[in-house]
């Protein structure tokens, strides 16, 4: 069992290296096929820059895939805030409540927060990453 074992760990190693050898390459191409997108592709209706390019006769579609998120503009928000009432206010702004590690530091060291409650306030947790190493 434990030479199994051994053969498989082997053979993991191996092919963890190849993965990153491939990575490497495909991030590799990557840059160059997004260049060649940048500089030749044509954008379509939805804001995709596309082209088709082929290789022994086969025919691949070059894709850069527009994704549009929007973000709340803080001036715009600042502006929005100075013109809603306390009342509608309190209704768009949603106030949430941090706990401030470094003050809680703070006030342990002056003495205001006890070793006991202290303990308490925090949990550890374990995780483990799986790793395999050559030797």
């Amino acid at each position: 069992m434990a030479d199994e074992i051994g053969v498989k760990a082997a053979a993991y190693m191996t092919l963890k290296r190849q993965i990153k050898e491939l990575t490497d390459k495909s991030n590799e191409y990557r840059v160059d096929l997004e260049d060649y997108i940048d500089n030749n592709g044509k954008e379509d209706s939805k804001g995709h820059i596309i082209i088709v390019v082929s290789h022994a006769g086969q025919e691949f579609e070059l894709k850069k895939e527009s994704r549009v998120s929007s973000v709340q503009d803080p001036e715009i928000v600042d502006k929005l805030k100075a013109n809603l009432g306390p009342v509608n206010l309190a209704k768009v702004i949603e106030k949430v409540e941090v706990v401030r590690d470094d003050v809680i530091e703070v006030l342990h060291e002056q003495g205001k927060i006890s070793d006991e409650l202290l303990s308490k306030l925090y949990s550890e947790k374990t995780i483990y990453a799986f790793k395999v190493k050559k030797l």
